[in-house]
């Protein structure tokens, strides 16, 4: 396995964008962190780090690290994780995402060769949806969000990265980009937004739904469910072949919602935190 790592997000996209192609649902994430830095649009406050794993000529793998956030993997087989926990920086991350048992690994095998210690911070579920069964009727109605809305938007964005421990940064730049691309959408009571959710560009025929959340006074209603039930339906009727989204398995009630509506479970994910 030989290990590369770059600066430069074309040379890492011409490398990786097949490779990554190949599974759209568990590389989502990676595809449209790529996408939107292609596109000019910062995901983060520092310089982007890239990592391709070749077997050969064979793209194996592939990881990219946006500061602050953590170092996010794709899926990628075993022998090529490993690989790049071997190599990459000792001072580059302060943790890492992935599939389940790739970040797993990773996170072992760089802690061990750095010296840091390691701690699992959330396991969510990813899920996967061809066809919406719709929820019961609630009342309001879906609304892309305008420009006059990016204020609030951020500071729902903010307040969603304070309840899910999610790294944020500076959410501005991108919920205008997102706003601008009809991506973010707020279900709406009487002239009042009560609920948010963002979708993503179609990467390889397959939408991420992200970014679910309601002010915890109005929570228990059923307008973020509408909302998210909307969205997919919106994002399955402009062609998408399929919607997924990412749950965190310790809200059992979420988890529930999201299967009533038709997302079904494909396989886990999980956060580490390094210290040290």
């Amino acid at each position: 396995m030989d290990v590369s790592l770059t600066n430069d997000v074309e040379e890492y996209a011409a490398a990786v964008k097949t490779f990554l192609l190949g599974d759209p649902v568990l590389n989502n994430v990676a595809l449209t962190v790529l996408a939107q830095l292609r596109a000019g649009v910062p995901f983060g406050s520092g310089r982007p780090t890239f990592a391709v794993v070749r077997a050969g000529d064979t793209v194996v793998g592939a990881a990219s690290r946006t500061p602050p956030h953590p170092l996010l993997l794709a899926s990628m087989c075993t022998d090529a994780i490993e690989a790049l926990a071997e190599v990459w920086p000792a001072d580059n991350t302060p943790g890492v995402t992935g599939i389940a048992a790739t970040s797993a690994i990773f996170a072992a095998r760089w802690a061990a060769r750095t010296g840091k210690s390691m701690r699992r911070t959330m396991v969510t579920r990813i899920y996967r949806l061809s066809a919406v069964r719709p929820p019961c009727e609630v009342p309001g109605s879906l609304r892309p969000a305008s420009m006059d809305d990016v204020d609030l938007v951020t500071a729902w964005a903010v307040a969603f990265g304070g309840d899910t421990g999610a790294t944020l940064g500076d959410v501005r730049p991108g919920i205008v980009h997102r706003i601008a691309a009809r991506h973010v959408f707020l279900w709406e009571l009487s002239g009042r937004p009560v609920a948010l959710t963002v979708r993503g560009p179609a990467v390889g025929g397959i939408v991420r739904v992200s970014l679910v959340y309601t002010p915890p006074e109005l929570r228990r209603r059923g307008y973020a469910t509408a909302c998210v039930a909307n969205v997919s339906r919106l994002a399955l009727d402009d062609g998408a072949r399929g919607c997924m989204l990412y749950a965190d398995l310790a809200n059992a009630m979420t988890n529930a919602i999201y299967q009533r509506l038709g997302y079904a479970p494909v396989c886990d994910a999980a956060d580490y935190r390094f210290d040290g």
